[in-house]
């Protein structure tokens, strides 16, 4: 099968090769490292967590956090243009999705480390019960407001994109 390119239809060459697509679901698992990076984040009273040291996640539950920022829920802390390594922070869709105002697609896909496709149907958080943060139920506990966070400079007031 000969492949063409998306743009001019012009046959590819045949060393050319296409990039897998992967399928990431928002499961139970991912929601619960997202929980904990919302306690971490209240705890440190600042939306920069360092995920070792912070947010005391194990090696599995950091895999997961790219996964999440590929749902718009979390993102890496930027400082003078550079990534800061280990260092995220949730997004205002990751806030409102905690609080249980906002719901997230149920599944993207992503391609060559971008997201390239969302699925149409959404979720609540509420679909998520978790029993080990039993006072973390649908709702986070303490209905942050999460503009004390940008009054208190924790969170910086920029136009967000997700």
């Amino acid at each position: 099968m000969t492949l063409a390119c998306p743009n001019c239809h012009e046959p590819l060459p045949p060393e050319f090769k296409v990039d897998p697509t992967y399928s990431y679901a928002l499961t139970p698992g991912l929601v619960h490292v997202l929980r904990k990076l919302a306690v971490a984040v209240w705890q440190k009273g600042a939306n920069d967590v360092h995920l070792e040291d912070d947010g005391h996640l194990t090696y599995n539950e950091q895999s997961s956090i790219t996964k999440l920022r590929f749902f718009g829920l979390v993102a890496q802390v930027v400082m003078a243009g550079d990534k800061k390594a280990k260092h995220w922070l949730l997004t205002r869709r990751g806030w409102r999705f905690l609080n249980g105002h906002e719901p997230v697609h149920e599944e993207v896909k992503v391609q060559s480390n971008h997201l390239v496709d969302r699925s149409i149907a959404k979720k609540y958080i509420a679909a998520f019960p978790t029993s080990e943060y039993p006072w973390l139920q649908s709702v986070f506990p303490y209905e942050i407001d999460e503009m004390d966070f940008y009054r208190q400079g924790v969170l910086p007031l920029t136009h967000s994109t997700a």
